[in-house]
């Protein structure tokens, strides 16, 4: 969206890349889930009668499907990454923004296909805290949102916040983070599916691959300006490569996969995820749902969506170290 990367159009590429390639590119960047039965369930995810009857779920005469397939996922030897918000953190982090909710909620581009009604009470709701905020003698701070964190983990944690929050409430253990999947082949990985961690319902807001991308984006973006600062001919492929192998960055060797936990703990903050998301979620909450849902709500659902998501690391290591672990000594990698 232009509100959180403004664009300059500098590449035509339709001109610089074929169709195939530009298809192919499309679909290895979107995130997207094929969830309708497609009829092979019974291979690759076989589960009892009563199981399936549990997941049949009928909406406009189609059966989704009990384990849909994610799209735009890639296989590393550190887990399963997204690589379109690994590519949207990198950019947002060499145009950092951060929005003012207020410019969000009156420009026209977000407006667009959102009912009066809806718009009115959230701007009635948003001016008016803000409004009591600055009749205070504090320093007066509008609420803005970070373009870097909505490219990775708050962007993606406001969407379990708006399409499970309403359904489940602000209970820790009912919001779904993360997921329960496989590849379809260890030797040639193509399909990801995505198999259900409650027996009976598949969600697909907030999966290991988006939650390993985002940290990856994270860590990254953190570096990255510096990065670009410095060698002006460093390309977008290299970094990835460097980053994904067990040499790491050949400038900055610290910076790799197989050290994600740590890089990851240097820079991460429970009450920044907090305020970012939640932030979000509000304004996410107007494009996705037809009911106005007040922010003290939002806000509890967002406390609890969180927790979930710290929980969900916590308990499943493997989200920060996934083997191979970084190896004690390494050669050294050239940049060219």
């Amino acid at each position: 969206m232009d509100l959180f990367l403004p664009t300059q159009n500098l590449l035509q590429v339709n001109e610089s890349l074929s169709l195939t390639d530009t298809c192919f590119l499309h679909r290895i960047m979107s995130s997207t889930v094929r969830q309708w039965e497609r009829g092979d369930e019974g291979i690759v995810c076989p589960l009892s009668a009563q199981q399936r009857q549990n997941m049949a779920t009928q909406s406009s005469g189609r059966i989704h499907s009990r384990c849909p397939i994610e799209e735009g996922v890639i296989h590393t030897d550190w887990g399963p990454i997204a690589p379109g918000t690994l590519v949207a953190a990198m950019a947002s982090s060499l145009e950092p923004q951060r929005v003012l909710v207020t410019e969000i909620l009156n420009a026209d581009i977000f407006k667009a296909g959102i009912s009066e009604p809806l718009m009115a009470s959230a701007k009635q709701e948003w001016f008016e805290d803000i409004e009591a905020f600055l009749n205070t003698d504090d320093q007066p701070i509008a609420p803005d949102i970070s373009n870097t964190w909505v490219a990775t983990l708050a962007g993606d944690l406001a969407e379990v916040v708006v399409n499970q929050g309403p359904r489940v409430g602000s209970v820790e253990n009912r919001l779904v983070v993360g997921s329960n999947n496989r590849w379809n082949d260890t030797y040639l990985p193509r399909d990801f599916y995505l198999l259900p961690q409650n027996a009976s319902v598949v969600d697909w807001h907030f999966t290991d691959a988006e939650i390993l991308a985002g940290i990856d984006g994270l860590i990254i973006a953190n570096y990255l300006s510096q990065w670009v600062e410095t060698r002006r001919t460093l390309r977008l492929s290299q970094i990835i490569d460097m980053y994904y192998s067990h040499e790491g960055i050949s400038f900055n060797p610290r910076v790799k996969a197989c050290n994600r936990q740590s890089l990851f703990n240097e820079i991460f903050r429970r009450e920044t995820l907090l305020a970012e998301a939640s932030k979000f979620a509000n304004v996410l909450s107007l494009r996705q749902i037809t009911v106005y849902v007040p922010v003290e709500e939002m806000d509890r659902i967002s406390e609890a969506a969180v927790s979930a998501f710290v929980t969900y690391a916590r308990k499943y290591s493997c989200i920060f170290i996934t083997l191979p672990l970084c190896p004690r000594k390494s050669k050294p990698m050239l940049f060219t």
